[in-house]
């Protein structure tokens, strides 16, 4: 994950995760496989996507397929964005949004 820096903290309930930089191709299916694997069966997966530089087809269908994952163990996947990143915004028009469970709150994201 050359283009990728993950930020990791875990409590009792919940793996945190802060992913900075960009999101596409090899480092977002290295990504999914990395995070399937950092949370534990029934605990809960924070991720903040707030640093991301950009973001490719490949970026969405990895997280919904971590999404998927954790379903699967249990576990539920909460994403961050800011509300006015372009992120978020491509999330609305291709109705991604309603894919996920998505907080705006600066109160979850993890201290670099």
């Amino acid at each position: 994950m050359n283009n990728l820096q993950l930020t990791i903290q875990r409590n009792p309930i919940e793996t945190q995760v802060k992913v900075e930089g960009n999101l596409e191709s090899i480092e977002a299916l290295n990504l999914r496989h990395a995070i399937t694997e950092l949370v534990p069966v029934d605990k809960d997966l924070i991720l903040d996507l707030t640093a991301i530089r950009s973001i490719g087809v490949t970026g969405f269908n990895a997280l919904l397929m971590t999404q998927v994952a954790l379903r699967k163990q249990n576990s539920k996947c909460i994403i961050i964005v800011e509300e006015t990143s372009p992120l978020f915004s491509y999330m609305q028009i291709t109705k991604l949004r309603d894919a996920f469970t998505i907080q705006f709150s600066t109160s979850h994201r993890l201290v670099a």
